[in-house]
């Protein structure tokens, strides 16, 4: 009866060992694969202000861009149309979105042929808030080669 226990015992042992060694592998494959997958970079873009009292002022645009009257942002704007944290522009899914961060006067986006897009703060008067809008896709990184 001893010697059952014993053979028990050690086969016990062995299957959290294996069991352990297991689940080590499939971390440390797991982990390789990040190393391997990485995401691509967003292409590089600028943002340039054409109108209004911003007129001139450029930013690069990052993975995460934040627009707004707001200190924190990438571009700051001297705009009263334009609300603190106006607009996000991000890099997803190989293109770059817009999403208008549910600003009182709204986001005009108008896409014009090639690379050029025009970004505007919409100047809505009125207290109807425009709501929340989902994030529109700009244009895919083929498009912006071509």
């Amino acid at each position: 009866m001893a010697e059952q226990i014993l053979v028990l015992r050690v086969l016990l042992a062995l299957l959290l060992y294996a069991f352990l060694g297991v689940g080590l592998y499939v971390l440390w494959r797991g982990l390789r694969q990040g190393e391997i997958e990485q995401p691509p970079a967003p292409p590089v873009a600028r943002l340039r202000v054409e109108t209004g009292p911003d007129t001139g002022k450029q930013t690069s645009v990052h993975a995460v861009t934040a627009i707004g009257r707001a200190a924190d942002n990438n571009l700051v704007l001297q705009d009263l149309f334009a609300s603190a944290y106006h607009v996000l522009i991000f890099w997803r899914e190989q293109q770059w979105w817009l999403e208008d961060l549910e600003s009182h006067n709204g986001t005009l986006l108008t896409r014009f042929p090639g690379k050029i897009l025009s970004l505007a703060v919409h100047r809505r008067h009125g207290s109807s808030h425009p709501g929340a809008a989902s994030a529109t896709p700009i244009a895919s990184r083929t498009a912006r080669r071509g």
